[in-house]
C-alpha cells in the first residue's frame, strides 16, 4: 500500500492509514520534521474516522 495516501475511504481504511502514517512518522521524524500539511491531512483523517465510527455505532445501538 502507498504509505503516503492521505484520503480516507470508510473508517476501517482510515484507521489502517492512520496506523501506517504513525509508523511512517516515527521513521521520518528521525530524518526530518513533519510538515504542517502532513499534520492537517492527518487531522482531517482523524475527524473523518471519528464521524465514521459514530455513524457505525448508531447503526448497532
Amino acid at each position: 500500500p502507498d504509505l503516503r495516501e492521505k484520503s480516507c475511504v470508510g473508517p476501517e481504511a482510515c484507521v489502517s492509514r492512520i496506523l501506517w502514517k504513525r509508523l511512517e512518522d516515527l521513521i521520518e521524524n528521525t530524518l526530518s520534521s513533519v510538515t504542517l500539511a502532513d499534520l492537517k491531512a492527518q487531522n482531517s483523517c482523524l475527524l473523518k474516522e471519528a464521524s465514521g465510527l459514530k455513524a457505525i455505532r448508531r447503526k448497532f445501538v
